[in-house]
């Protein structure tokens, strides 16, 4: 069944006792997403890791079945460190990201011995005032944007050589690279370029090191219903590998995944307010808002109850500025009485951690478990960002 189809039925469930607007989250859906990236890429890549991306959605629930279900933690702030250490993460399973870390979260980094993906030479100054506590520490390779613009994360990529002696003389033991091309839309092509500078630096500064790691980022595309997501990311790296001559086995692979494994794991539940016509165009005004869907990606959008004939609608939400639209061209049925639930599948990462009060309040969040094999029960959570409840 696909992550749309099981997360359809749970729907249905809710709707029966709790008016929209809110946000399901099916923690089964969280969990096959997982085992299926790390059973997809350790076919290719025996030493593949995952580490979560706890930026993408940090609820308590998400982030304790992905640390079950064989996920580690990638973290970018002390608090989403602090949450990963108390979800029962070991400190090697943990990795730090983002290019403004502040002295006290490279300190208890370097305290818990979590990994540093470091991102400028500040950082490393830093810690070498942490250098007796041994800290693990990737160096962040700058992607190229457009030809003519460099990523404003990590190093130069001619500067590695450079940085690597830097880091030596500061100390300081370089045990990888990393490098990060992810994006809504991300083609296979880059991650296999920056997969390239980052083995290239493999081999001409620390080939000798077999436990070196290489930390390929995340930005990995998803699915809700079905189709298959990895194979050309997994078949451009075998291929890099296989023309330089480098046994996989010789890898010990990092991915930072998040939209990959909880995007499709939840959907906004709204409900019509309004159909109205304006200048030709079929309008519904919908009781969600953009602070709930903070994206207008391409994702699914399904009318719940009767239908009958078709039409196409843009649809919007209720707050009070002209630009408040979900999504637009959406077919549904040819009349929409108020009140019809709306769901806006695929709302499970970026659109739900990111969302936000303004003028209204946060919505109810239901987290459930299909897996289970009684009737699951539904549970209304806390969104785990800043204190905001919901």
């Amino acid at each position: 069944m696909t992550a749309n189809a099981l997360m359809r039925s749970q729907i249905g469930r809710a709707l029966q006792f709790i008016n929209p607007p809110f946000y399901l989250f099916d923690l089964e859906v969280a969990r096959s997403a997982c085992l299926e990236f790390l059973e997809n890429w350790r076919d290719a890549f025996p030493r593949t890791d995952a580490a979560y991306s706890y930026k993408t959605n940090s609820l308590q629930e998400i982030t304790r079945v992905l640390k079950a279900s064989g996920c580690g933690a990638e973290v970018v702030s002390a608090e989403e460190l602090r949450w990963a250490l108390a979800d029962g993460h070991p400190a090697t399973s943990i990795y730090v990201n983002g290019s403004g870390k502040s002295r006290d979260l490279l300190d208890l980094a370097t305290q818990v011995g979590a990994t540093i993906n470091v991102d400028n030479r500040s950082e490393l100054d830093t810690l070498r005032e942490f250098s007796d506590r041994n800290p693990k520490l990737l160096l962040r390779i700058s992607h190229t944007v457009t030809s003519t613009q460099t990523s404003r994360f990590g190093f130069p990529q001619e500067d590695i050589g450079d940085v690597c002696r830097y880091a030596r003389g500061q100390n300081l033991s370089v045990g990888g690279f990393h490098f990060h091309v992810g994006g809504i839309g991300c083609s296979p092509a880059r991650h296999v370029e920056m997969f390239l500078v980052a083995l290239s630096s493999w081999q001409q500064f620390a080939r000798r090191e077999r436990n070196l790691k290489i930390s390929i980022g995340g930005g990995f595309p998803t699915s809700c219903n079905g189709q298959e997501v990895d194979e050309l990311f997994i078949k451009g790296f075998l291929q890099l590998v296989r023309h330089l001559d480098i046994d996989p086995l010789d890898l010990h692979l990092i991915a930072e995944p998040g939209r990959r494994i909880v995007e499709c794991a939840g959907s906004l539940v709204v409900r019509v307010i309004a159909e109205k016509l304006s200048n030709g165009r079929k309008l519904l005004l919908t009781n969600g808002g953009t602070h709930l869907l903070r994206y207008r990606s391409a994702r699914s959008v399904e009318f719940l109850g009767e239908t009958g004939g078709e039409s196409t609608y843009d649809v919007y939400g209720r707050l009070c500025y002209e630009s408040d639209l979900l999504a637009d061209g959406v077919v549904g049925p040819g009349c929409v009485p108020e009140g019809t639930p709306l769901i806006f599948y695929g709302a499970g990462a970026y659109d739900f951690s990111m969302s936000w009060t303004w003028n209204d309040h946060l919505p109810k969040v239901l987290v459930t478990d299909s897996q289970e094999e009684a009737t699951p029960e539904f549970l209304i959570s806390n969104k785990r960002l800043d204190g905001r409840q919901c």
